[in-house]
This record gives C-alpha cells, structure tokens and sequence, in this order.
C-alpha cells in the first residue's frame, strides 16, 4: 500500500483501478461473469469486465464521502466463459426460430440444452461466492447478462435475510423468456422465490409487460417507482432529494444491490443489450449513492450488469463500480 500513489497514472497491473492488492488480502472481491448467453437483442455485455477494467484506469480517486481507493479490492478472472461458448450462438440462433414463428416445442431439447447451461453457471457462481461469504468477503458481480447474479443472491439468502434495491428499466419478473428459465428477463422472479429475500424495490422501470404489471400488483412485498413516476416527480418541482429519501425509507435495513446499467439515461449507456428512452441521469444516479452511502443501511452484496462493450459505456459503469466499493466498504 506504501507504494500506491492515488494521484499518480494507473498502472495496467491486472487489477480493477490499478490497485496494489491481492486477492487475500482484498476485503471486497469483483467476480466477472462473462454469460451472456439469454440476451434478447444486443450482445457485447459478456466481454465487458475487461473494457471496465481497461477504463478504471483513468479514474481520479477524490470523493468527498472518503478515500474508498484505501479499501482493498480485487478483481478474479472472470467465470462462465466455456459455458457461454457452448451456449451464446445456440441460445441467438434460437431467439431467431422464435422470432420469425416458431415454437419451443419444436427444438425442446437445443433449449433444454441451454436451461442446463444456465443451470451449471448458477451453481458455478454460487459455489465461488459461497467460499468467500465463508471467509467473510463481500462480493460485487460484474456482468455479463442480468441474469448472472442468482449465484451471488441465493449464496447470500442462506444465512440472512435482505431486501433488493433494484436499479433497472426491466421489471424482470417473468417467470421464464424466450423458452430460457434463467432469462436476464427473470432475474428478480427468481429472487422472489428465494424465502429470505424479504422485498424487491425497483427502480427506473419503463418497459414492463402487462404480466408483470399484474405480479407486481399483486405482492406486496415487490414495491416499483417507476421512471414515470420520477418524472412526474420532477415535472411537479419535488426536490429529488425527497425521492430518494421516500424510496430508501421503505428498503430494510439490509439489502441487496443490483444494478442494471438500462437504468440510465441511454446516452450512458448506448451499447447496453436492450436500451430504453428516458432513466436516471447521471447526477440522479449519483444523489442515490450518495444517499445509499450516508443511509444506515446494510449492503451484503451487489452487482453491474449489462455494460456494453465500449470505451464510453465502460467508463460510465467503472465510476458506478468505483462507488460500489465505497457502499460495501
């Protein structure tokens, strides 16, 4: 540590910002999943850790809320790569058969295929965060397709319960998409399942299906403030400072934090797989953490998912992944 200057150049050492830490010595582990393998329109996202890492370079560290640059950290290698050769070119070729009419039935097996590959990556990353929930290690998943956190969420719900702060323009609450049981789609209706995931918050949505709309109507314990509601909040001259403090007074007191970069406004995030008009601006975003940060909640965990594989998306996604390290810290 004696020889890490924070103002100096980054130095290209392997590790996430440059950092001087090993993995033993790292309180916070980044995991890399590079899956993408269920994503519905564009693609990139499973090769994005490297762009983030290539880009965390070129951070400056000041943040008023502390020098989160003194925490150790440390990124692996990252996870899922040999299932995704086996699955992404089969799983689009697939999303192609039903897009131009045909039905699961009539390939079932290539998609049984694929649920098995999804299946095996969900244990992968379970297994390798549940040895570092041992060793007391908090754990930022950087994906990759959103469907790569579940390990991460159901290693964590063994010993305790939490709630889920989810930044997203998706519900992702349908129970399965485009015949893949572990969509990025279904992310949270698999959370949903798991007993001590206590509540789901998200926030940002703007393209929802009308199923969602009715489970999201019908559990109590899934709260939305959608992106038009944030607007009409704007519109109506409420400082979004009272917003945040109205959503974080309704989280538990510990969560889960998962972050689909879709959340924000596009042109933060152009090359994300499945973009969407309107989001949280950059300053909005960053009050919210800011927020988080000052908050006496509990962060057990989190992840960044959907980065496209660019320059400009990677930047946006390390000074989101820089903070992160400040929330778990």
């Amino acid at each position: 540590m004696s020889t890490f200057n924070p103002s100096d150049i980054g130095v290209n050492n392997g590790n996430i910002f440059g950092f001087p830490y090993n993995k033993d010595a790292a309180q916070i582990h980044i995991l890399p999943i590079a899956w993408e393998a269920t994503a519905s329109f564009g693609r990139g996202c499973a090769q994005s850790y490297e762009a983030i890492r290539q880009a965390s370079l070129q951070l400056d560290f000041y943040d008023d809320k502390g020098a989160f640059w003194k925490t150790p950290v440390y990124i692996h290698e990252a996870l899922g790569e040999m299932l995704n050769n086996q699955a992404a070119q089969k799983a689009a070729n697939l999303i192609n058969h039903l897009e131009n009419g045909g039905q699961i039935l009539d390939r079932k097996e290539e998609f049984d295929e694929i649920n098995a590959l999804s299946k095996a990556l969900n244990a992968l990353v379970e297994e390798h965060c549940g040895k570092l929930i041992k060793q007391e290690k908090k754990i930022i998943i950087l994906g990759g397709d959103h469907s790569v956190p579940f390990g991460l969420i159901r290693a964590l719900s063994k010993d305790q319960s939490f709630g889920i702060l989810h930044f997203d323009a998706h519900a992702d609450l349908r129970p399965g998409y485009e015949g893949f049981t572990y969509s990025h789609a279904s992310i949270m209706h698999h959370a949903r399942q798991l007993t001590n995931v206590e509540s789901i918050t998200s926030v940002g949505l703007r393209d929802i299906s009308p199923g969602e709309v009715k489970i999201i109507r019908n559990d109590t314990h899934i709260n939305v403030y959608s992106d038009k509601y944030l607007a009409n909040q704007r519109l109506d001259l409420r400082p979004f400072s009272a917003v945040i403090e109205e959503i974080l007074a309704n989280l538990p007191k510990k969560i889960y934090l998962s972050f689909d970069v879709d959340c924000l406004d596009p042109s933060l995030c152009p090359n994300t797989g499945t973009p969407v008009p309107g989001g949280l601006s950059w300053h909005e975003i960053q009050a919210f953490l800011d927020a988080l940060y000052h908050s006496d909640i509990d962060i057990v965990g989190a992840d960044l998912c959907e980065t496209g594989n660019h320059p400009w998306d990677a930047q946006v996604s390390a000074r989101i992944l820089y903070q992160f390290i400040g929330l778990l810290s």
